[in-house]
């Protein structure tokens, strides 16, 4: 039985390319201190909380979320913390 690398906490911390966490605000499945956590892990990694939404952003309000995904793809690379 193999266990995934994102199961292993340390493994995030492998991560060399930039990453940007999408967060909805309102999750309660996921709540925002599980992104802290994350963004703790990661050492290139920004988190964008979307205050208005919950777990599944991209259904909730599809134009904030889209604005948000697109931002994060054009935003300069956040650098090693």
């Amino acid at each position: 039985h193999t266990i995934a690398s994102s199961q292993i906490p340390s493994e995030y911390s492998k991560l060399t390319m930039p990453v940007t966490l999408l967060w909805g605000g309102l999750d309660t499945i996921t709540p925002v201190d599980q992104a802290q956590r994350l963004l703790g892990l990661m050492p290139h990694a920004d988190l964008m909380v979307l205050d208005s939404v919950g777990h599944i952003p991209q259904v909730e309000d599809p134009p904030l979320f889209n604005d948000a995904f697109i931002h994060a793809l054009t935003a300069p690379a956040v650098g090693p913390r």
